[in-house]
């Protein structure tokens, strides 16, 4: 079984740079796949799974002031 297990910071769109949207997704897409395609002969051989999992940080409930 290959477990992809990825969490990141949320980015807002306007104002973040190329640089950045090219690192997070080749953290969140690019590894992934690779990670796939080299597990793809042991997974085959052992009928395994690929578990792709994915969050984001939630707003905190509670403010400080």
């Amino acid at each position: 079984m290959l477990v992809n297990n990825r969490r990141h910071g949320r980015h807002a769109l306007e104002g973040t740079d190329r640089g950045v949207i090219e690192r997070l997704f080749a953290l969140n897409v690019t590894a992934p796949s690779l990670l796939a395609h080299a597990a793809l002969p042991y997974l085959r051989e052992s009928s395994g799974s690929i578990v792709n999992v994915s969050s984001t940080p939630r707003p905190s409930a509670h403010r400080s002031s």
